[in-house]
C-alpha cells in the first residue's frame, strides 16, 4: 500500500475547489465549478487557524499561480498531497513543521479487534458526506423517513364510527338509521346542476 503523503511548507496539493477559500474569490475565478471540481496546483505556505463554518480549524495557507497575489486557505483535512515539499518541513499534529521521524506502529492485542477510527464531522452535511466519500466511505444520503418511521392512516374506533353515524349495514340491506326513525329534512343538492334527468342525477350521484 502506497505512503500517504505528507502535508508540509511547499507541498503541491488538489483540493476540491468549493472547500477553498475566501469564497468570493474563488467563485469569481471559477464560476462554473462544480459539485466535485478540483482546483490543483496549490503550493503550500504555511499553517494557520482560521474560523471555517463558524468555527475555529486548522487550515492549510497556499497560492495559486492563477492567483499569486491572494492568500487561499482550505481545512487540512481536505487538502491531498500530490507532491511533497522538504521534509524538514512536514507538519505534525500542531501544524508545525519537523523534522520526518519513523513511528512505531501501536501495538495492537491480537485477541482484540481494533477499534475503528470515526472521522470528525463539520456538522455541514454537502460538505461531511464529500469528505467521507473522498476517504472511501460509503454514505446514505437518502433523506427519506425509513419505513418503520413513515406514519400509517389509523383506522377510526366503533365509538368514533358510531358517533359519526356510520354503521354497517345488516343482512338486510337496509339503512340503520332509516329503521331507527331517522328521516330526511328538506333535502337539497349544495350546488344544483342544470335540469337533469334520471339518467342524469344516476350518472352524477355514481360518479
Amino acid at each position: 500500500m502506497a505512503k500517504k503523503k505528507q502535508l508540509g511548507i511547499g507541498a503541491i496539493c488538489t483540493v476540491i475547489t468549493r472547500f477553498i477559500h475566501p469564497r468570493p474569490v474563488i467563485t469569481e475565478k471559477y464560476p462554473n465549478a462544480g459539485q466535485n471540481s478540483r482546483t490543483e496546483g496549490l503550493k503550500v505556505i504555511r499553517k494557520e487557524v482560521k474560523v471555517v463554518n463558524r468555527r475555529d480549524q486548522e487550515c492549510a495557507i497556499m497560492q495559486h499561480a492563477d492567483m499569486i497575489d491572494v492568500e487561499l486557505h482550505a481545512v487540512m483535512r481536505y487538502c491531498n498531497v500530490t507532491t511533497e515539499g522538504p521534509c524538514s518541513e512536514f507538519f505534525v499534529a500542531d501544524g508545525t513543521p519537523t523534522e520526518e521521524v519513523e513511528n512505531e506502529p501501536p501495538a495492537v492485542d491480537e485477541g482484540l479487534d481494533p477499534v475503528p477510527i470515526v472521522p470528525t464531522l463539520t456538522g455541514d452535511l454537502r460538505e461531511d458526506i464529500a469528505r467521507l466519500r473522498m476517504e472511501g466511505f460509503e454514505v446514505d444520503d437518502d433523506n427519506d423517513p425509513a419505513e418503520e418511521n413513515i406514519p400509517t392512516a389509523t383506522q377510526p374506533t366503533e365509538n368514533e364510527l358510531e358517533s359519526m353515524g356510520y354503521q354497517d349495514w345488516d343482512s338486510k340491506q337496509s339503512c340503520n338509521r332509516k329503521a331507527e326513525g331517522h328521516v330526511e329534512e328538506n333535502p337539497r343538492l349544495l350546488k344544483t346542476p342544470a335540469a337533469l334527468t334520471r339518467l342524469g342525477y344516476f350518472i352524477l350521484f355514481q360518479g
